[in-house]
């Protein structure tokens, strides 16, 4: 095969492949809709979650390379297993993925004072708060407004297989159980992706809570 034959038969394959991506992000999208509007809501101890899952994961790719740090023994919060399961699951894997073979992984949760546009200037309810942090090469500053963007892939990391969609459902599950995520640089070099949810028990009242839960945003993706 002439280079040239050789070089647009590539060229075909990744456009072939990369619908196909595309095709199987958009269903994930769906189900990530249909789950949203049906949350299987149960009280989960974060911090037992946090260490089984990071077991899991310690067990498998990332060979021991993400330590845990708890700064609290109780993590309550109420939220649908399975959504937990997927956005730690990204977290973990976008850590991994872009940071340099062997370095380590630093995930970090607590308890925090969060605002809340539902309670009066000044106000604050306690959250739980989950840092991932890797020594990858973090973010630069005009992709830091759309690293959560459905599709969205950093200039600096399109080079690594990938569809831009992970971060993007992390979004989505945070938003769904009225928490938040944070993508930022540390502070010497490395992204820290910081989920926050609210508090099992928090003085939010329920029927925010619900309201915030069945409304699905749709934002600002990934690496």
């Amino acid at each position: 095969m002439r280079p040239v034959q050789r070089a647009a038969g590539c060229t075909v394959a990744r456009e072939q492949f990369q619908t196909f991506e595309r095709a199987l992000a958009q269903v994930a999208d769906e189900w990530l809709d249909a789950s949203s509007n049906n949350l299987s809501l149960a009280p989960i101890e974060l911090a037992v979650f946090l260490c089984e899952k990071i077991e899991e994961h310690n067990e498998g790719v990332a060979g021991g390379r993400i330590s845990l740090q708890l700064d609290a023994r109780e993590l309550p919060v109420l939220a649908d297993e399975t959504l937990m399961h997927i956005a730690m699951d990204n977290l973990l894997t976008n850590a991994i993925k872009y940071a340099p073979p062997h370095s380590p992984v630093r995930v970090r949760a607590g308890i925090r004072r969060c605002r809340s546009d539902d309670f009066p200037e000044g106000d604050a309810i306690p959250g739980v708060c989950i840092q991932v942090c890797d020594e990858g090469p973090g973010f630069m500053p005009q992709d830091l407004t759309h690293v959560f963007e459905r599709f969205y892939r950093a200039a600096g990391v399109r080079r690594i297989p990938g569809i831009g969609l992970g971060l993007h459902m992390v979004h989505r599950i945070a938003t769904v159980h009225g928490g938040s995520v944070v993508a930022s640089n540390g502070p010497g070099e490395g992204a820290v992706l910081t989920l926050t949810l609210p508090l099992l028990g928090s003085a939010e009242p329920p029927e925010t809570r619900r309201a915030t839960a069945m409304s699905m945003a749709d934002p600002g993706g990934g690496r």
